[in-house]
């Protein structure tokens, strides 16, 4: 069960490291006529850093695959940032 779950968190952390803990936000629009605006918008998150241990991992692939995972000490470090930008053109009716 102990590999299982570290699997599990070495996976995740590597192809899922959405560990953002804080972000800002900035975003505002005009109006080019009674009914046309355009928006615009921009988020930033700063970079965070996650690490999960993985040594039941690197135990279960060791070749004497009969030692605990605790003499096999590793883990996996993901560090993870984004920025994205928004633009859009709306029209009311």
């Amino acid at each position: 069960a102990q590999y299982n779950a570290h699997a599990t968190n070495m996976f995740n952390n590597i192809f899922f490291p959405a560990t953002t803990e804080t972000h800002f936000t900035l975003g505002g629009g005009y109006s080019l006529t009674k009914s046309v605006a355009i928006d615009l918008a921009v988020v930033m998150a700063n970079q965070s850093e996650t690490t999960v241990n993985t040594s039941a991992v690197s135990s279960a692939f060791a070749v004497d695959g009969g030692m605990p995972a605790s003499n096999y000490p590793s883990s996996s470090t993901t560090k993870h940032s984004q920025i994205g930008y928004t633009l859009g053109l709306r029209y009311d009716f």
